[in-house]
């Protein structure tokens, strides 16, 4: 199911901003460096970032036989 707005909520913004900061980043690194300002759960950040691979707001990075897939960001900073 395609979302209907390819615009980043709040949640997915903060997520896009720790990929601009730090380059592609594992859901892990993602939920990490999200945890150390704000009290977040691992599987939050990874069904968020499900959402944003569907919005096409980022791209995942598979490696095969990799458990760590690194999402990258692909909206712009406006």
């Amino acid at each position: 199911m395609r979302r209907s707005s390819n615009r980043p909520t709040d949640a997915e913004l903060e997520i896009l901003r720790v990929l601009w900061n730090h380059g592609p980043s594992t859901v892990r690194e993602i939920h990490d460096i999200l945890n150390q300002t704000k009290p977040t759960g691992y599987t939050t950040v990874l069904k968020l970032t499900q959402i944003m691979v569907e919005k096409a707001l980022v791209r995942r990075n598979e490696v095969q036989n990799q458990r760590d897939i690194a999402h990258h960001g692909r909206a712009d900073r406006e």
